[in-house]
């Protein structure tokens, strides 16, 4: 994670190769909490982590966030937006909060 404004890293590690890039943003948000006020923080990412337990992290720690989204990510709900950019929201069933493995974001998200 980097802080663009600053020019220099908050975040980073290294790992296999098989652990994908959205575990390694979840780690990284939770790493950057106890170094950077993140409530005075807008979180921006790129296609790839359109992923609603990321969001829901992000959310948790009193943040905000920015996601430029997959073509097919949310696409009923993206063929719903009037602009090329605007807010959408992402409903959550009791189905996919079930699926959180971890128990606070699960609560949180209720």
């Amino acid at each position: 994670m980097v802080d663009v404004l600053n020019e220099f890293i908050l975040s980073s590690s290294i790992s296999n190769r098989k652990r994908g890039e959205l575990k390694h943003a979840l780690n990284h948000v939770d790493d950057v909490k106890s170094k950077i006020n993140l409530r005075k923080t807008i979180i921006v990412c790129d296609r790839g982590y359109g992923s609603k337990e990321l969001m829901l992290k992000i959310m948790k720690q009193h943040s905000h966030f920015v996601i430029r989204l997959k073509n097919s990510t949310f696409k009923e709900k993206r063929a719903k937006m009037t602009k090329n950019e605007q807010i959408i929201w992402i409903p959550l069933d009791e189905t996919y909060i079930k699926t959180l493995k971890d128990k606070k974001l699960q609560k949180f998200a209720i």
